[in-house]
């Protein structure tokens, strides 16, 4: 048997290829890892399946003049075939080989017998020479780094690529034809719009390709390494003023120019990258989106026309701690908010709005989701206040009201406990449904029917509104809840003399009743709080009791002085979404035979149908007032001076007659489309027409 005869033992492995000295030789062996095998392709044969197909030689008989080789399949299910070939029919390789083998062979199956043999060729790129050896570990390194790029690369675009064909076959049997290049834009549209890493991905992959190409060209045109082109193509890419050094040759210039202009690409598109990535970041901080990272803060939910002056309080009240930090969150753009606030600051007149050291953090988002809510640190926060939409109308202003305190509740888990909740209700009905799905979590300010009663109040007792203004705001003295235990166990009379700075008015005990003005011989209980007048919640303490009231003091209360009720005479000019609730209110404040006059625009046969509340509330059922309906505008002055009841045989009387008058905002033009502010401009014009008349 002839003795088989290892590819690099040939004596003249050029003569049986007939290829030049300066060309690529068939004879490129690599010894690595124990394997040794040369590369060919395969023409020139009767079998017309296996002409053009690539082989790697084993073995060379002498004696046959053959060579033994096995074929490289494309297919994954067949085995490779073992061939015994003329010397006519093994070809040399050349670059567009590479190309094919690489696309119609390597790529189809990623295992180390064929990751092996396409690192014999791009190995093959570093020398020109006809007997390699490889001992280089930075060749190794290189060739490995872009096989498994430029492998990671193809094997994508494959798989993309038979992706888009299966759909635009599949669409093409619809009535609606899709082409392949909608079906590839569509894609490339979906990666850039799903991953925030496309662009970044894009502009890797694209350097690495141009870097690649450009690294075999250089080493085809210049006798420098593989390793030693990608460096010089890098170089080409970072900087474009190298490639003026490029050694002399058209060839290797062109190379050179084209790496480039390639590199300027790259680079311009990482600056744009890089320009939007900054763009998206800045338009992303002033959106509001980030997390706030505070504590001891006040939160407010929602952004209304009571806003501003609630900051201006609680700024106030910051003012003797040296400051504090405000956070809304709303449903609104976080640039709009800033802008409202920055715009009451730069007001004139002595109504600008005075931060007094506390800063405000807006976030826009929606208060409803538990989400936002954690975004704006709730549960570090010291106050909630959850102001009500005035978009919505009543009963769905107060239905997301009631979402908010669950959304808030649901947050306390885990041991957590959320801060003092105040939650602004618009209809006084609703206040029970707080109750109801969370007893004893919320405080509910229902300030529609809170404003009413204010109102009620002032117009009988003028002057009491300036008391209220005074005591309701953080200008002077205000109303402080505390706990004193030193006064465990005192009377309620005994503590009147304990404050030095603050009046004592009251006791809100451990469950949460409040007692204005108690008995004398009140006992102070485990967990009751004080409710004292005082300037600030930190400008009064307990003082040693060595101030001994006098024992000639009463236990009992003072007597209380009762006004005699008279009959009065009161108007009403405008109309109120709660009209029922005010005029049962004023009911129980007035004299039997006491007259109330309903002047506003709204026709006397539907003012019941209103009153009703859309049939949630039942007929009025007066005992002291008399209801007296006029119908007309009260910003007209010549209604205003012939006021006519529309029942009664047409009662008339004038202004002059009324013991008290409420110019009430309209709340039907509201409902209309009319702003808070034009309503306001309709109470001044009313308040104006009213006083010529008077």
């Amino acid at each position: 048997m002839a003795k088989m005869i290892e590819p690099e033992d040939l004596a003249d492995p050029s003569s049986v290829l007939g290829a030049a000295a300066s060309s690529w030789q068939m004879r490129t062996v690599v010894s690595l890892s124990g394997v040794k095998r040369a590369i060919v392709k395969i023409k020139g044969t009767n079998r017309g399946d296996i002409n053009g197909k690539f082989a790697y030689v084993q073995a060379y008989d002498p004696i046959k003049g053959r060579y033994e080789a096995v074929l490289l399949s494309d297919d994954n299910d067949t085995d490779d075939e073992i061939l015994y070939l003329p010397p006519t029919c093994v070809n040399q390789i050349n670059l567009i080989d590479v190309v094919s083998f690489i696309f119609s062979y390597a790529w189809q199956s990623l295992s180390p017998d064929k990751m092996c043999i396409i690192l014999i060729f791009l190995i093959a790129i570093s020398w020109r020479k006809q007997d390699i050896i490889l001992y280089r570990m930075s060749e190794v390194a290189t060739v490995a780094v872009l096989l498994l790029g430029v492998s990671f690369i193809v094997s994508f675009l494959l798989s993309e690529y038979n992706l888009v064909k299966e759909k635009a076959e599949f669409m093409g049997g619809t009535r609606h034809h899709i082409s392949t290049f909608e079906m590839i834009e569509y894609r490339v549209e979906h990666y850039f719009s799903t991953s925030k890493w496309a662009k970044v991905a894009l502009l890797l992959t694209f350097t690495f390709i141009l870097i690649s190409i450009g690294a075999v060209a250089l080493a085809f045109c210049t006798d420098d390494t593989i390793s030693g082109a990608v460096w010089l193509a890098w170089t080409f890419v970072a900087d474009p003023g190298t490639h003026a050094d490029a050694p002399e040759g058209f060839l290797v210039r062109f190379v050179s120019f084209s790496i480039t202009v390639g590199g300027m690409l790259v680079f311009a598109l990482m600056i744009g990258i890089i320009s939007d990535f900054i763009g998206n970041k800045i338009d992303e901080l002033k959106k509001g989106s980030s997390r706030v990272i505070e504590s001891n803060h006040t939160v407010m939910l929602g952004f209304t026309d009571k806003s501003l002056a609630i900051i201006q309080q609680i700024a106030l009240a910051n003012d003797s701690e040296g400051g504090g930090t405000i956070v809304v969150l709303a449903d609104a753009p976080k640039e709009d908010l800033e802008a409202k606030v920055s715009l009451a600051m730069c007001q004139e007149g002595g109504s600008a709005l005075e931060l007094m050291g506390t800063s405000i953090v807006f976030r826009s988002g929606n208060p409803l989701e538990e989400s936002e809510l954690q975004r704006v640190s709730v549960l570090t926060a010291r106050s909630v206040i959850a102001l009500s939409s005035e978009c919505l109308g009543p009963d769905e202003a107060d239905a997301n009201q009631v979402r908010q305190v669950m959304a808030l509740k649901a947050l306390e888990s885990n041991g957590n406990k959320c801060p003092p909740v105040v939650v602004e209700v618009q209809d006084v009905d609703n206040s029970e449904l707080f109750t109801l799905v969370a007893p004893d979590f919320a405080e509910v300010i229902v300030a529609h029917d809170l404003i009413g009663r204010f109102m009620l109040e002032c117009a009988r007792y003028p002057g009491l509104a300036c008391v209220l203004e005074a005591m309701m705001g953080f200008e002077g003295s205000e109303f402080y809840f505390e706990e004193w235990p030193e006064l465990k166990g005192k009377t309620f009379q005994e503590i009147t003399c304990r404050f030095d700075d603050a009046i004592p008015i009251g006791i809100k005990s451990k469950g949460g009743e409040v007692f204005i003005n108690p008995k004398n011989d009140r006992i102070i209980q485990e967990g009751d709080k004080i409710l004292v007048l005082a300037e600030d919640n930190d400008s009064y303490k307990v003082n040693d009791g060595s101030y001994e009231p006098s024992k000639n003091l009463s236990s009992d209360p003072p007597p209380t002085l009762h006004d005699e009720k008279r009959v009065e005479k009161i108007m009403f000019l405008g109309w109120r979404r709660d009209m029922a609730d005010l005029i049962t209110q004023l009911d129980g404040y007035v004299a039997k035979g006491s007259e109330l006059w309903l002047f506003n625009t709204v026709p006397v046969e539907e003012r019941n149908e209103l009153l009703k509340d859309q049939g949630r509330k039942t007929d009025l059922k007066l005992e002291n007032l008399l209801v007296y309906n006029v119908v007309g505008n009260p910003l007209i002055r010549r209604d205003l001076s012939r006021i006519v009841s529309a029942e009664n045989d047409g009662e008339k009387i004038s202004l002059d007659e009324f013991d008290s008058i409420l110019i009430l905002a309209d709340s039907l033009s509201i409902e209309n489309g009319a702003t808070v502010m034009s309503c306001d401009s309709r109470s001044l014009s009313t308040l104006v027409s009213e006083s010529q008349q008077r």
